[in-house]
């Protein structure tokens, strides 16, 4: 029995300066953590409060950091970079934010992928990682940035392995800031983030309980072509400034796209049954402008 006790005394002695830790004491010790080839750049406890235009967040630990880092083409450094925030308050839920354009940037990572900015996944008390998907893009816009696709690994962690080493990396910070794995995780993303889903969907089925694709962006090479197509359309009948220069966003006049969305509703409304002027059979939508 006296072996017993101090066996039990010697175990609460050890664990109760565990348990004494503050909340930004055990935020900051995820700086320490040592993760085979993984870099924590910056740990530390963020206050409740709105995150740029991603709307409010609880008290949440902000960790931050790079995964596999190394030289690739050109001399240039790659490495998969992320964000994670892990709630105070934590519901021992997961959430992988998708990324969009070409990534090459890490977002907050709020859980607003998919347009979800009055309340998003971490001020529900989610824990959630963003990444730049294995690239750094060039201001100022580093998602339209496609210079990384000289180097085969960074089209590869692009294409899909970030997808898995974050998730990988994520489980191992929440395990060592919570003290306990998380119950449920799920992917949400749109555009590239709702390709990144299905991809998650494909190859990494078992990681996640439940995965969003929003508008997943297939077949990006020729929606590119398409897209500059159209541009270059639109500039030929667009207005022009007092310097000659076509304003894009006047192609269309209020009247002229007022025309074309009662022309698609008088065309495709009725198919799902009801008329609501909400089109919800998109199949079998067939809208034809000369009509």
């Amino acid at each position: 029995m006296k072996t017993m006790a101090s066996r039990l005394l010697f175990f609460g002695l050890i664990a109760a300066p565990l348990f004494a830790q503050t909340n930004a004491d055990r935020c900051a010790a995820l700086s320490r953590v040592s993760i085979p080839d993984v870099e924590i750049t910056s740990a530390a406890l963020t206050a409740a409060g709105p995150v740029g235009r991603g709307g409010p967040a609880p008290e949440h630990c902000l960790v931050r950091g790079a995964i596999d880092k190394r030289i690739g083409f050109g001399g240039k450094t790659f490495a998969i970079g992320f964000e994670m925030r892990l709630p105070v308050k934590w519901e021992r839920r997961f959430l992988f934010q998708g990324g969009g354009g070409m990534d090459g940037a890490v977002r907050p990572a709020l859980g607003a992928a998919s347009g979800a900015n009055t309340n998003p996944a971490l001020a529900r008390g989610f824990a959630v990682v963003s990444t730049d998907a294995g690239h750094a893009g060039a201001p100022p816009m580093p998602e339209a940035d496609a210079s990384f696709a000289r180097d085969q690994q960074a089209r590869i962690d692009n294409a899909y392995r970030s997808i898995e080493r974050v998730t990988q990396v994520s489980k191992q910070i929440a395990m060592q800031y919570y003290g306990e794995p998380w119950r449920r995780a799920y992917f949400d993303g749109c555009s590239n983030g709702g390709r990144q889903a299905l991809m998650a969907a494909q190859r990494y089925p078992l990681d996640f309980d439940g995965i969003v694709s929003g508008a997943p962006a297939f077949r990006v090479t020729h929606a590119g072509i398409g897209s500059a197509w159209d541009t270059q359309t639109f500039l030929n009948i667009a207005p022009k400034d007092d310097s000659g220069r076509p304003i894009l966003s006047r192609a269309f006049s209020d009247a002229d796209l007022k025309l074309v969305a009662g022309g698609v509703l008088k065309q495709c409304d009725a198919l799902d049954g009801l008329t609501d002027r909400l089109v919800m059979n998109t199949k079998a939508c067939r809208f034809d402008p000369k009509r």
